[in-house]
């Protein structure tokens, strides 16, 4: 693994309306570090990570470059959506492989980027993924219909993982195409028939979208990731 050299797209590019704060939730502290801080200082502690690419919105910009212009090798305005923020992160992309990122998600386990950068030895499509515990039902009006089986369900996480001639392909196929992707394996799957493959990921990576979830991340943050001195 000590060859595998890569680029990592972190996607900051939404309001987060849902997390109700009047300024994107990726700048809200959490432990007195910004939260778009976390997942930035763990790519760049990994010495396979040889460049940090951050979108962001406009309106955002300012700001970012005033607190990560140092960390970042290029600070990335975005598109409209996501797909397109992603697309536009990926033209400043050099290295053979890639990880895409969504910045509202904190914690990076060390072990998950581990076991993606082995998949990417041999596969093209990668994601961490965790198990679903909860029972899943179907529901209408507030009515449940059905109960769905587990068994063959996972939560997607990220960063997910791919040879970035494979996935710039993709977008760029997909660039003015309406697709039902909603995310950049299936975007992949979608444009190209590149079957993803799942890795173990980590229940800790959560993703901040309602106000809510502030007080669980904190923790999670307190717990896990390293204080500078």
């Amino acid at each position: 693994m000590s060859t595998m050299k890569y680029s990592a797209v972190v996607v900051a590019g939404g309001k987060g309306v849902r997390a109700n704060l009047g300024y994107n939730k990726v700048f809200k502290k959490i432990n007195g570090r910004p939260l778009l801080e976390y997942a930035l200082s763990t790519f760049k502690e990994d010495s396979a990570c040889k460049a940090l690419i951050l979108v962001v919105h406009p309106d955002d910009q300012a700001v970012a470059k005033g607190l990560f212009s140092k960390v970042c090798d290029a600070i990335v305005i975005g598109g409209k959506t996501r797909k397109e923020s992603v697309y536009n992160g990926l033209k400043h992309v050099k290295t053979p492989y890639v990880m895409i990122h969504d910045g509202a998600r904190p914690f990076i386990s060390m072990d998950v980027l581990s076991r993606l950068k082995e998949g990417l030895v041999k596969h093209d499509s990668l994601s961490p993924a965790i198990k679903i515990s909860d029972t899943l039902k179907r529901v209408e009006h507030d009515r449940v219909v059905d109960t769905l089986s587990r068994e063959n369900l996972v939560g997607i996480q990220t960063p997910q993982a791919f040879k970035t001639e494979a996935i710039t392909k993709a977008h760029r196929m997909a660039h003015n195409v309406h697709t039902t992707a909603t995310c950049d394996m299936s975007l992949a799957s979608e444009m190209l028939a590149i079957q993803g493959i799942i890795v173990e990921g980590d229940m800790r990576s959560m993703k901040y979208t309602h106000e809510s979830d502030g007080s669980l991340m904190e923790l999670i943050l307190n717990d896990t990731h390293r204080t500078e001195s």
